[in-house]
């Protein structure tokens, strides 16, 4: 077999929203430069993608995030 092992996924645009992240692309492209979002990768022309093990590790980073932060307390 001529397996790789650092072989990547690749996640489409339609397939990283498929997973709850949204925004136009200038939001995306935004983030991106801000390193808040994992950057994306060219395959060719305008064509373009996210490696799936980065998305997937920035939303548990975000659910991390989420569990740790404190809001102000409403009684």
């Amino acid at each position: 077999m001529n397996e790789h092992p650092t072989s990547k996924v690749f996640l489409t645009r339609a397939e990283v929203q498929a997973l709850g992240i949204t925004g136009s692309n200038v939001t995306w492209l935004r983030r991106e430069q801000r390193g808040l979002m994992p950057r994306r990768v060219r395959i060719g022309g305008t064509r373009v993608c996210w490696d799936r093990a980065e998305i997937l590790q920035w939303i548990e980073d975000r659910r991390a995030e989420r569990a740790r932060h404190v809001y102000a307390d409403y009684a």
